[in-house]
């Protein structure tokens, strides 16, 4: 069950849809059902609609819940978990999305956590993730880490690492606050007055619907810089223009605060892209220090520094996209994690 449609293009629907299509793989009956609804400030009408789908599964049905849903409504999942063998999926706690007041974030743990004490069981993306369940009121023996798997890139020998005309930096992600593109917009401003003659673009890829006035503020602050003329948004963007947008870029470049594990830093390395990253979250485990080049939050001077260093210097980008590559080659591919997610389904239902 998930939030809205499946074939969304954030990271946790891409891997909601890649498990669902892993599993179907492996032959196993999966029905998805697309909740309606304002998740995760859900309406009463939006927590009704998910009571209505627990009680059309019957008895003993395992039914795996998207975390945007699960932890805004444990009450239905509280009054199901008798009856039906529920699983919480959790990409990221609630309370961990973007700069809330202390009352609400106060307010969503206790939510969540009513939840992942009512689930079976708890399916997480990463580590850090199980660790921060556990904190909520998850029991850590139910509670199971599968990664997002990856896919290898066909006909991509890193060849583009060695050019020497524009270095093309990608920003993949929605623009909304938790991502901080703003951070990235002050960044390469900075860059750009501490060397004016570096040749660089950036690509900021991804959806400037789900924050509006976030994307704005980001658009405003582009118009106000001196790098307007560098920096492009696209919005959400298909399969096709996506690999496009890879296939040019040279480094990839994420500010946000907090990532659950982060997985376009995943498909940069299986590309042999250099990635510059805030340590936000789980990113510190998910990107290794001789594949990227990794910052404290908040420190702009260090984020410009990092983007300085691998625009300017070729020989460095390289060294950074061959250990990428390298890493790679110890990643999951994503049917190996729809086995895991199998085994995880039976571990936690018995099923």
């Amino acid at each position: 069950m998930v939030a809205g449609a499946l074939d969304q293009r954030t990271g946790g629907y891409l891997y909601d849809a890649r498990i669902v299509a892993g599993l179907q793989a492996l032959e196993r009956k999966v029905r998805v059902v697309e909740l309606p609804g304002d998740w995760p400030e859900p309406t009463g009408q939006d927590v009704a609609s998910l009571r209505s789908a627990l009680a059309d599964c019957p008895d003993g049905t395992p039914v795996v819940v998207d975390g945007l849903v699960a932890g805004a409504a444990p009450g239905p999942i509280e009054a199901e978990s008798s009856r039906l063998r529920i699983v919480a999926l959790v990409h990221h706690p609630l309370a961990d999305e973007g700069d809330r007041p202390p009352r609400d974030v106060a307010a969503l743990e206790a939510r969540e956590g009513r939840t992942l004490r009512a689930a079976r069981g708890v399916i997480v993306t990463s580590g850090f993730t199980r660790n921060r369940v556990v904190e909520l009121g998850a029991t850590r023996d139910r509670v199971v880490v599968v990664e997002p798997g990856t896919d290898r890139p066909a006909g991509d020998d890193g060849s583009r690492v060695a050019r020497e005309d524009v270095v093309t930096l990608l920003c993949l992600g929605s623009v909304v606050p938790r991502k901080d593109q703003t951070r990235l917009v002050r960044a390469l401003d900075a860059l750009h007055a501490s060397d004016p003659d570096l040749r660089w673009r950036c690509d900021m890829v991804g959806s400037l619907e789900r924050d509006r006035e976030y994307a704005d503020r980001v658009r405003r602050a582009v118009a106000a810089s001196s790098v307007a003329g560098h920096i492009r948004f696209t919005g959400e963007v298909g399969h096709e223009a996506l690999r496009e947008i890879w296939a040019e870029a040279d480094v990839l470049v994420s500010t946000s605060r907090y990532e659950g594990y982060g997985m376009a830093l995943t498909e940069a390395m299986v590309r042999g892209l250099p990635v510059v990253a805030v340590t936000g979250g789980a990113v510190e485990r998910t990107v290794p220090a001789e594949v990227g080049c990794l910052v404290q939050p908040d420190d702009d001077r260090a984020l410009s520094r990092a983007l300085e260093r691998v625009v300017a210097d070729g020989a460095y980008r390289a060294r950074l996209a061959a250990s990428s590559r390298e890493h790679s080659g110890t990643l999951p591919t994503w049917a190996e994690q729809a086995a895991a997610f199998d085994a995880a389904l039976r571990e936690l239902t018995d099923a």
